[in-house]
């Protein structure tokens, strides 16, 4: 790329379009835009955030040693002064007065940490019990105003793990209680719910889009790739719809209008959410980024569809969504220059193949045929695109010599 835009700006001078100090202003221009990221600094961030992770399991070992001999306001003012302080020193790290952005932003991850640790030892100072994993919720929401204020991805990679981790815990907590609920209808639910949360995600990833929170918009987007090909993934084992009616699952009829619609909650707040978010990206002009997005939306949409109507034909509808998906998958990746999601189609692709045929190919013959004709057709398919770019290519020299 380096050498066909030097040679680009040869020709330019040449014609006469650029002068020579113009051609020295863009070339300077250039290198600063493509300079090669901060690699040094990358792998500074890495360690300071590690060891802000060893940091808080040692302060939390220190303090659990020694908890018993503490009286209670001695535990609380240990508790929340540590808290504090981290957060405060993060804060004069990377702002005030910001000479060290990266310590000052592991710091900020480590006070996002030590607050889950705070509400387990008050819950442990005080006795407090909740069947429902509350704690959790509370240590994400008081977490999501520094997330936003911080834009950093550090901190977003945390918050938005302790998200991921109470949804399917409060989902379990709350299955666990309908009256006439089957466990076997969980991987179902899940299937349902990574459709919903992709959906969430997309919708998030596709609004934060060209604002100030655009950093977040990266990690949000992988995400929800992920969960988009895990949802028709889970969803496209044969077994799980074998005792599957139409409509929502069959609960007992004493369990009430909410029994019947509980599993379907997450997944529609979800999707509703994500859908808002896709819009208001439109409304801005971010079509592009709305388009891929809302391909994972809708396969959202249409899982939850089929799964209430026609589960009958589900576990081929949601195999052949997923490989929809990867195709789409590889070819953003490799025409919009994301390689990482190319490489994620592939991973993907390996891993459905290979629980695909221990699901329904491995102890018959037929099953040799189909992976030799699948792959054939892939292999036939490769060497056309190939072909296809050399002639590509071809036509580029002939107007480019």
């Amino acid at each position: 790329m380096h050498k066909a835009i030097a040679d680009e700006l040869a020709r330019l001078q040449q014609d006469g379009t650029l002068t020579a100090a113009q051609r020295a202003e863009v070339e300077r221009r250039l290198a600063l835009a493509l300079a090669p990221p901060d690699r040094r600094g990358r792998f500074a961030a890495v360690v300071a955030v590690l060891g802000a992770v060893l940091v808080a399991a040692g302060l939390l070992y220190l303090v659990g040693y020694h908890w018993d001999r503490l009286g209670k306001p001695t535990q609380l003012t240990l508790v929340f002064g540590i808290w504090a302080l981290v957060h405060v020193a993060g804060f004069r790290s990377t702002v005030a007065p910001g000479n060290h952005p990266r310590f000052g932003v592991a710091l900020t991850a480590l006070g996002v940490l030590c607050f889950g640790g705070a509400i387990g030892l008050v819950a442990q100072i005080y006795h407090l019990e909740s069947r429902y994993p509350n704690a959790v919720l509370a240590w994400w929401v008081v977490n999501v105003p520094v997330l936003l204020w911080s834009r950093t991805r550090a901190v977003q990679v945390v918050v938005t793990a302790i998200f991921l981790v109470w949804v399917p815990w409060h989902i379990v907590v709350w299955f666990d209680e309908l009256p006439g609920w089957r466990w076997t209808w969980m991987p179902i639910n899940f299937g349902l719910l990574a459709g919903g949360l992709a959906a969430l995600f997309a919708g998030l990833a596709a609004a934060t889009a060209g604002t100030r929170f655009a950093t977040f918009r990266g990690p949000w987007s992988g995400l929800a790739w992920v969960l988009a090909l895990l949802a028709p993934f889970l969803l496209g084992f044969h077994e799980l719809w074998d005792d599957v009616r139409p409509g929502p699952p069959d609960v007992a009829a004493t369990a009430g209008l909410l029994a019947q619609v509980a599993p379907w909650v997450f997944p529609t707040v979800a999707l509703t959410i994500g859908t808002i978010g896709a819009a208001v990206a439109i409304a801005r002009g971010r079509s592009r980024d709305a388009s891929s997005f809302g391909v994972i939306i809708g396969s959202a949409v249409l899982l939850c569809l089929a799964a209430a109507l026609v589960p009958a034909v589900m576990p081929l509808l949601a195999n052949l969504l997923l490989l929809g998906l990867l195709v789409l998958l590889a070819w953003l990746g490799s025409h919009r220059d994301h390689p990482g999601l190319s490489v994620l189609a592939i991973v993907a692709f390996a891993i459905v193949v290979f629980a695909r045929y221990i699901e329904y190919l491995w102890d018959k013959l037929a099953g040799a045929f189909a992976f030799l004709g699948l792959g054939a057709l892939l292999l036939l398919l490769g060497w056309a695109l190939e072909r296809q770019l050399r002639q590509h290519r071809a036509r580029r020299r002939e107007v480019h010599p």
